[in-house]
């Protein structure tokens, strides 16, 4: 009989019955440590294998810990095979496969969409293909979920999110094209205020040019450009003059520059303004 045997929570080797008794004559062993054989569901101390030891009077026993379901996990049995060792097995290791798989997910949603998110998606069915083959003896069924979903979820991710800015284009320019027109239309009623101010202080006539409004009834010579204009014209309305006893709907401003829709912006004489659609041309000078 083959006999392992532990002192302190250490395994000291695997011995015979022969071993184990001039173990005790020349003190290698002592009757206070614990032994395993084959078939035990425990360690037991060495005092309690018959035949081990004579009993002698007054000789300390040990004292069993209670209950001991399995020997201790840090002991480690000298044979080999499962059938040798009493201990637990160690934790099973973790697929690789898995790993990758959500590491190539995780980067695929982050940096670089498709190209990670493919091979996500590929080691995530191998690493579960041997997980559900290795009876347990493999760990990492979760990172494969993880790295399938994230993987699946970045292919998905480039579709919407053209479909997205597909919606959103549209919608961006509309809303620049409205903010430029209010711009323009805000600039042009500055304008024709400031005309009205100088009809009341020249006999009702407004300015022959813009520039006179300068600098007593405009002070800003940047009112003069149009939101339209791409090339910072620094006149950017066409200007027609004439009296504030005109009718209240003569024209006094156009915008030359042409907004989303070939709209322009025109401003009256009465101060009040609005964006003609459809106007591709500036109206000719009736006065």
């Amino acid at each position: 009989m083959q006999i392992h045997v532990a002192r302190g929570g250490q395994e000291l080797g695997l011995f015979s019955q022969d071993e184990v008794r001039k173990g005790f004559v020349s003190g290698q062993f002592q009757l206070t440590d614990y032994g395993w054989t084959e078939g035990q569901a425990a360690w037991t101390p060495l005092s309690a294998f018959p035949g081990l030891a004579p009993a002698t009077p007054g000789m300390p026993q040990p004292a069993t810990p209670p209950s001991i379901p399995s020997p201790p996990r840090k002991f480690v049995a000298a044979a080999t095979g499962p059938a040798a060792s009493p201990l637990p097995a160690g934790p099973h290791p973790i697929s690789g496969v898995a790993i990758a798989s959500m590491v190539c997910g995780i980067v695929g949603l982050t940096i670089v969409p498709i190209l990670a998110s493919i091979p996500a998606i590929i080691c995530g069915h191998v690493a579960q293909s041997q997980i559900n083959g290795a009876a347990g003896r493999i760990r990492g069924g979760g990172m494969a979920l993880a790295g399938l979903i994230t993987g699946y979820f970045g292919i998905l991710m480039v579709p919407l999110l053209a479909l997205l800015a597909g919606i959103a284009l549209p919608v961006y320019g509309s809303v620049k094209a409205r903010g430029l027109e209010t711009k323009a239309l805000s600039n042009a009623k500055q304008i024709a205020v400031a005309c009205r101010q100088y009809a009341t202080d020249h006999n009702g006539a407004f300015p022959k040019t813009l520039e006179e409004l300068l600098p007593d009834y405009l002070q800003d010579r940047e009112i003069f450009v149009c939101p339209f204009s791409r090339d910072a014209d620094p006149m950017g309305y066409e200007y027609y003059g004439g009296k504030e006893t005109d009718p209240p709907q003569n024209v006094l401003l156009v915008s030359k520059a042409l907004s989303q829709g070939k709209r322009r912006v025109v401003m009256h004489v009465d101060t009040s303004g609005q964006v003609v659609r459809d106007m591709p041309a500036l109206p000719p000078h009736p006065r």
